[in-house]
């Protein structure tokens, strides 16, 4: 059982995101700003990119690039 003292952590996390999952948390698809972050936040986490903005308003200007930088870290 030396490997059930390493492992508390992850073996927690793993019954956390089963119950999850199991209860149906009512997780919505993609669209939108979500969208468009989270495909500049691939850009960054893969290919190093450098983002200084984020997602646009409604109004014609843009969002700050903090929102895209915390998406990435994941």
């Amino acid at each position: 059982m030396k490997w059930l003292k390493s492992y508390w952590v992850l073996i927690l996390i793993l019954i956390v995101a089963t119950w999850f999952r199991w209860t149906d948390i009512g997780a919505e698809y993609i669209d939108g700003d979500d969208a468009y972050i989270s495909l500049k936040a691939i850009g960054i986490a893969r290919y190093g990119r450098v983002e200084l903005l984020g997602p646009p308003m409604a109004v014609g200007a843009w969002h700050s690039p903090v929102s895209v930088y915390l998406y990435a870290i994941p």
